[in-house]
């Protein structure tokens, strides 16, 4: 990850119709990085990215390109790439055509344009069907096209907008790798937006994540998982199970019984805890480091089984149980929030 901060956004506000969508949004991006917008839907995500592209104005705040203000500058000349859930390709055109396009407009010579588009598809292994209409594509070579498109003229800054959103799950997640490696390897630094923790996860080397109008919790994909800002953050991420609970001299105390966790809170305060998912079944134990209940679902997942309880927990296991079993569980990893 570079060091040198390239963009400075600084406290970005917006409202709609009267209520606030952003209320003071703060962040800079290095050169080389890849930075998530993470958030639920109307979070504000994708109209900061259109605000940085220049699309859409700022009620107050200010976005700096390597030390320069972008007020009143116009968008073709901020030399941003965008690309979109909706790929927005030439049908009648093939993809050298459609990845040429871009240049075209900006006036290359025709030499210049034919190395340039022969590069950037090889970037993005698009090479065998630079002479094939776009509309004898799948999916997942369109979102490539699209890429390649917006690499094409050299940007400064690329910006994403869920653009995997458009495409099922299996073939998401088979492109996820793809489209990271081929970022890393242009250089070129990028927002990326979605709503999608597992997406952000695999594809960021650090996630501002969104909410209510503000940044919850920024840091690298590892950090965030390892330590939640808050009770939200751990939930948004699908962390694990959240206990409202009160300090004790012991640990902590929920309605699932106490849970032993050296603290420095004073004794009495409200906190919430977090069990994550991952446990073992037990026979014999202490009762302050378990959870009992009976199984009400059980979903596999490849390699482990998502078991939930009657009482609204769920975890992790490694060997699926009868639906209808009691079970007492330890659990491995907890913390106070």
């Amino acid at each position: 990850m570079g060091e040198t901060v390239i963009l400075e956004v600084t406290n970005l506000r917006k409202s709609y119709n009267g209520q606030p969508l952003l209320k003071g949004i703060s962040f800079s991006i290095s050169a080389g990085e890849t930075v998530c917008l993470l958030g639920a839907s109307g979070s504000g995500k994708s109209t900061i990215l259109r605000m940085i592209a220049g699309l859409e104005n700022t009620e107050s705040g200010d976005i700096c390109w390597q030390g320069r203000s972008l007020a009143g500058v116009q968008v073709h000349q901020r030399n941003f790439g965008l690309m979109f859930q909706d790929y927005a390709l030439f049908p009648h055109l093939d993809v050298f055509s459609n990845v040429a396009f871009g240049l075209r407009m900006r006036a290359w010579a025709q030499r210049d344009i034919e190395l340039r588009v022969d590069e950037v598809l090889r970037q993005t292994n698009l090479g065998v069907f630079a002479r094939r209409r776009v509309t004898e594509l799948s999916g997942g070579e369109q979102q490539r096209v699209a890429l390649a498109r917006a690499l094409a003229p050299r940007p400064g800054l690329l910006m994403l907008d869920e653009p995997l959103g458009a495409l099922d799950r299996a073939l998401r997640e088979s492109l996820i790798k793809e489209l990271r490696g081929i970022l890393q390897r242009s250089g070129v630094p990028a927002i990326y937006v979605t709503h999608d923790q597992q997406e952000a996860f695999a594809i960021a080397d650090r996630i501002i994540l969104l909410h209510e109008g503000l940044v919850a919790q920024t840091g690298s994909p590892p950090q965030v998982f390892a330590h939640p800002a808050d009770a939200w953050v751990a939930g948004f991420l699908g962390l694990g199970n959240l206990l409202p609970g009160v300090v004790t001299a012991e640990g902590v105390e929920t309605a699932s019984g106490e849970f032993p966790y050296k603290t420095a809170l004073p004794v009495g305060r409200a906190v919430t805890l977090l069990l994550r998912p991952q446990a073992e079944v037990v026979e014999h134990g202490e009762l302050k480091s378990s959870v009992t209940g009976r199984v009400s679902d059980v979903v596999f997942r490849g390699q482990d089984y998502r078991v939930e309880l009657e009482n609204g927990l769920f975890f992790i296991l490694a060997a699926a149980p009868r639906v209808g079993q009691s079970l007492r569980l330890k659990i491995l990893h907890m913390e106070v929030l």
